[in-house]
């Protein structure tokens, strides 16, 4: 399953911290990172087990 979360521009960091926090203790984990996104955009692809 996939889910996809858009965080709205400059208010990204705290709920962003929250939900990867959430992610982490439901066992999930970064299966990869993109910070090089044009602008202020961040893809973070995480996998659950």
């Amino acid at each position: 399953m996939a889910v996809t979360v858009i965080f709205g521009p400059g208010y990204d960091q705290y709920p962003r911290a929250a939900v990867m926090k959430v992610m982490r203790k439901l066992g999930a984990f970064v299966k990869s990172r993109n910070w090089s996104v044009a602008g202020s955009q961040e893809i973070e692809t995480m996998q659950a087990p």
